[in-house]
């Protein structure tokens, strides 16, 4: 019954969306998730958009934790509590955002935007809800509805048809550059190709994450709006210092003072020298990171 009453509710909501601002009542457009409290980072040459570097955390929050507030927001959804089930999917949002470079972050974004969308319709901002249709369009571009079980007759036409809206739209050039150059690009959770490159954008959210052996992922947040994108330049920072083979030789041993051996112990500088020379022989191709000798 309550299934029924709901997909009854978003039907005539999705009727309603056509007619935006006919009324005036509750048609304003919602804010977008993470509209506050954003920092730029990066450098986009020209371009009203610019790169959105997601906030840094001291503890990422892990995926498990993620899919119990999106579970919530599905009960609060559920009792035909929309706002408070949206607020809870933008506090969802902010931290998938914190870990882009994870594949599992990317159905999760998915699963949201989705649940998004029937709460902005819900609560009459038919702009939000197409925005929040249009992501997951550009998330999911393969799919081609909506799942029957899932969501109401109207919210799978208005789907298609946003999806139909993007599919003639002409995207817009970016042009990537990475310090060091031939960094793995993901656009939106799938793989791009190697910096430099360029890649096309849609209206709307995008994420980019350059990828490197031997440095940090950098990820990167585009909102396009239909401005002149540009170049965007990213420096990666590396996971530490770096040496060459000959700077990680065994020439310079891990244990050089023969008291070391009776103040640690042979059980823990065993171990340490398994680590050392277990990067030791890791491929030419590969950086090795290690402790310099004392």
């Amino acid at each position: 019954m309550m299934r029924r009453f709901t997909a009854a509710l978003l039907s005539l909501a999705v009727v309603a969306l056509g007619c935006a601002g006919a009324n005036g009542q509750g048609q304003g457009e919602a804010p977008d998730a993470l509209s506050s409290n954003e920092t730029t980072g990066g450098e986009l040459s020209q371009g009203a958009a610019q790169p959105i570097q997601p906030e840094a955390a001291d503890a990422a929050p892990s995926q498990a934790s993620i899919e119990r507030r999106i579970h919530v927001a599905r009960r609060l959804y559920r009792d035909l509590a929309f706002q408070a089930s949206l607020d809870e999917l933008r506090r969802a949002q902010k931290e998938l955002e914190v870990r882009l470079d994870a594949q599992s972050t990317y159905p999760s974004l998915d699963d949201l935007v989705l649940m998004r969308a029937l709460d902005e319709l819900a609560l009459g901002n038919q702009q939000a809800a197409r925005a929040a249709l249009r992501q997951a369009v550009i998330l999911r571009p393969e799919r081609i509805s909506l799942d029957p079980a899932e969501f109401a007759p109207g919210v799978r036409a208005e789907y298609e048809r946003v999806r139909d809206e993007l599919r003639r739209e002409a995207p817009l050039p970016l042009a990537t550059e990475s310090r060091p150059e031939g960094a793995e690009l993901e656009l939106d959770g799938r793989p791009a190709g190697l910096t430099p490159m360029s890649v096309r954008l849609h209206d709307g959210r995008h994420y980019l994450v350059f990828r490197s052996p031997g440095y940090l992922a950098a990820p990167r947040i585009i909102d396009v709006d239909g401005a002149p994108l540009g170049v965007l330049r990213v420096e990666l920072e590396p996971l530490g210092p770096v040496f060459t083979g000959a700077d990680a030789s065994p020439t310079k041993p891990l244990v050089r003072k023969w008291w070391f051996w009776t103040v640690i112990g042979v059980a823990v500088v065993g171990a340490s020298l398994g680590l050392y020379f277990g990067l030791r022989k890791a491929p030419e191709t590969q950086l090795v990171i290690a402790r310099p000798a004392q």
